[in-house]
């Protein structure tokens, strides 16, 4: 699918996914930072969860608040842009949305069953195991949500055929995949490091480039663009 610019015509067209995103980030950057900010002051309640060590609870709050504001946040981002997006109605965004996250959550809830089993002071051998499997489980879990959320909005699909859609975009394109994984641990480390109160902004940086990379994504799948 290519992505619609109603609004001028690209004259020389980007070289590549992360040329057009930052391009996009910066034509449209004071919109970017205002949904950015919306966005964490509406899952504020998940964040604080987490911070006060709430883990479990933050967990249904990841499902049914933040992956419904993520997914409102990249169909925003998606108009800002002039992409084609498609939403269907807020309900069914909604419950789209929640069922793409809660199977992103399950290998987090997985997750957090095994790391107990190894704090003891002698630790079995198959508790490794199962963390191995967890943060394979939580890889995946990336995939589907950096690929999963941006097919939900631009091509209006129920969230198994998402979760279908992201595996197979994702493991296709790997150099995509790496680009957004680096971007991703960047953020990370620029939360942790620098400031937290990045947060407010850097979701919309992370959502812009997921888009660019699952339109190109799109594209090369339908043989018009690499």
């Amino acid at each position: 699918m290519k992505a619609l610019r109603t609004d001028k015509i690209w004259a020389p067209q980007p070289t590549s996914w992360w040329h057009e995103a930052l391009v996009e980030l910066w034509d449209h950057l004071p919109g970017v930072a205002v949904l950015s900010l919306a966005f964490t002051l509406g899952t504020l309640p998940a964040w604080l969860t987490l911070w006060w060590g709430w883990v479990w609870l933050c967990l249904p709050l990841l499902v049914l608040l933040v992956a419904p504001a993520w997914a409102l946040l990249l169909w925003s981002e998606a108009r800002l842009c002039r992409y084609e997006a498609c939403v269907p109605g807020p309900w069914r965004l909604w419950a789209r949305a929640s069922g793409l996250g809660a199977v992103c959550a399950f290998p987090l809830c997985a997750l957090l069953v095994t790391l107990p089993a190894l704090s003891g002071p002698e630790v079995a051998g198959i508790a490794w195991v199962g963390l191995a499997a967890d943060i394979v489980g939580v890889c995946l879990a990336w995939c589907l949500a950096s690929y999963g959320f941006p097919l939900l909005v631009l091509q209006g699909w129920p969230w198994r055929r998402a979760v279908v859609g992201a595996m197979a975009l994702a493991s296709r394109h790997v150099v995509y995949t790496l680009g957004l994984l680096s971007l991703c641990v960047g953020c990370c480390v620029l939360l942790l490091l620098v400031s937290s109160g990045l947060m407010f902004f850097l979701p919309g940086v992370y959502g812009m480039f997921s888009l660019v990379v699952c339109l190109r994504s799109l594209e090369a799948e339908m043989g018009g663009g690499t």
